[in-house]
């Protein structure tokens, strides 16, 4: 149990007193008659023995002036009910043991987990690599204007070509010379034949 000292006006009690003790009565809660008492202890934090476990024990405190031989009134009675004997059995610690290495074995990595994903999700939203100007002002005006655009500056071109002559040779006739018709104007040699000359 721990004592706190009287709170003074000026200083604190033991500044102004060099002897300061303190006069202990406790009992089990019904059982005032029984109480037992310790008298003149300097400390301000001690131990109450020889209690049973889990019953409920009230205590009185009464301050003690050794220079002076006076004594003070009892305090108001606090009653407090007391833990079992303040050991723990061997099984306990291993289940808090296995139970703490499951939690942190099962913790960290859904929070690596959590960390990666919230990384990554932020590289997509916000990337490091920069568009090229001309992108970024293809994303931001409207998609017809460069067409458009372009329509209008772009002169008409006049198409260009070359004139091609397709020249088919004609076979050979294995009967007779070539150009020997007599019907069409021309000699064996290829002259043209005047008209009164033509059969």
């Amino acid at each position: 149990m721990d004592i706190q000292d009287p709170v003074m006006k000026v200083k604190d009690l033991r500044e102004i007193y060099s002897t300061v003790g303190y006069n202990i009565r406790y009992w089990k809660e019904g059982e005032e008659d029984k109480a037992t008492v310790m008298n003149d202890r300097q400390q301000n934090s001690l131990v109450l023995s020889q209690l049973e476990a889990l019953s409920r024990y009230c205590v009185q405190v009464q301050v003690f002036i050794g220079e002076l031989e006076k004594t003070g009134e009892f305090s108001q009675a606090t009653c407090e009910t007391t833990t079992t004997d303040g050991r723990v059995q061997a099984w306990l610690i291993a289940l808090i043991l296995v139970v703490s290495f499951v939690v942190v074995s099962v913790t960290l990595p859904l929070l690596f987990l959590v960390v990666w994903y919230f990384y990554k999700g932020l590289k997509i939203l916000y990337p490091t690599a920069t568009l090229p100007n001309h992108l970024k002002r293809y994303l931001i005006e409207p998609p017809h204007q460069y067409i458009f655009m372009a329509m209008q500056n772009s002169s008409q071109q006049e198409e260009q070509y070359q004139e091609v002559s397709i020249i088919s040779e004609s076979p050979l006739v294995e009967e007779g010379p070539l150009c020997s018709h007599s019907d069409n104007g021309m000699t064996e040699d290829g002259e043209v034949l005047p008209q009164n000359e033509k059969e």
